[in-house]
Parts: C-alpha cells; structure tokens; sequence
C-alpha cells in the first residue's frame, strides 16, 4: 500500500480519512526469472508473457514450450533450488549468500508476526480472536507441514502451554526450521 500526502501528524492521531492518497500496489512473491535475475544464474526469461493466454489453444505453443524448456533447464534447476530453500521473498536474494538463521527472524517478524498482529487480529469478522492461540496454532501448522497429526495430538499440544500457564508471546516460528 503506499500513502501519499503531507499530512503525517493527523494521519497518525486518526483525523485524516486519506481520501484518494491510498493505492494498493500487488507485490507478489519473485518469480523465478527473477531470481536468476537477482542471483546471476544466467539468462531465464518467461516463455509466456503477460496477457499472452492465446496462444494456449496452438498445438504448437506446447511444443515451443517443451524446447524453451529444455533449453533453460540449468538456470530454471537452479533457481527453482533457491526458490525452495530460500521462498520467494526479495531480501532472500538480495546477496549471494543468505543466513537462514537472519532469514528465518525476518520472515517471523515481517510476514508471520505482521500478519497475525495486524490481518488476523484486527479482522472484523473475528474481533476476539486470540494472539497466543493465533501464534500457536501457526507454529503448530510449521511444525506439521505436509503431515497429518491426529486430532488428539494437536489438542494435546495446544493446550499444554495453557495448562502450564506458560504460554506468553509465543514465537510462531520457534519450532520451524528451514530447508
């Protein structure tokens, strides 16, 4: 989102309704172009270009794809591997050598923290939605990713923090470690 406008001070004390200073701009994850782009990997542009949805009827469309694939097969391997280890976040390539350890606090600070503090928290369709609960469920999805925990394991492990009392300000990440 950028804001525009000179008007800082009633921004922040909450008199400004920002009427017409407020566009959303999509910032999606980087593709994989861009990652050999970022990473120096060699040449991999897009075979489909934006819009270019057309062509998908042409049988040999399909075949051009298959050869341009082919032909990019290394860069496309090697982005694919730092998209995997990595995700698909600017700042993950912005070096030749990223620490996943920095990675992993900037990822819980700036998207999963964000996220849970502000989108889930400040939902009006679940106003009393609590941000412990919120965080430990969240870790709870990272530490069983691509598995399926019984119904009864989860709840055990949900309510552990609560049983103890312990559970103050859960780091959602703590148990995720990367690839």
């Amino acid at each position: 989102m950028v804001i525009a406008g000179s008007s800082a001070l009633r921004i922040e004390r909450g008199r400004d309704s920002l009427t017409g200073r407020i566009h959303t701009v999509n910032a999606p994850i980087l593709s994989l172009s861009e990652i050999a782009r970022f990473r120096g990997i060699g040449p991999l542009e897009p075979f489909l270009n934006d819009n270019g949805y057309a062509n998908l009827r042409h049988h040999d469309f399909w075949q051009q794809l298959a050869q341009h694939g082919r032909d990019h097969a290394d860069a496309r391997d090697e982005a694919f591997s730092h998209f995997s280890q990595y995700g698909g976040y600017p700042f993950a390539h912005s070096t030749s050598h990223t620490d996943l350890t920095s990675l992993n606090g900037r990822i819980t600070e700036n998207v999963v923290q964000r996220m849970l503090r502000h989108d889930l928290q400040g939902s009006l369709l679940h106003p009393d939605l609590d941000p412990q609960l919120l965080s430990l469920v969240f870790s709870l999805a990272c530490r069983y990713a691509g598995q399926a925990p019984s119904h009864s394991s989860l709840v055990k492990q949900v309510n552990r923090p609560f049983d103890d009392g312990a559970l103050q300000g859960a780091n959602c990440m703590s148990s995720w470690t990367a690839p």
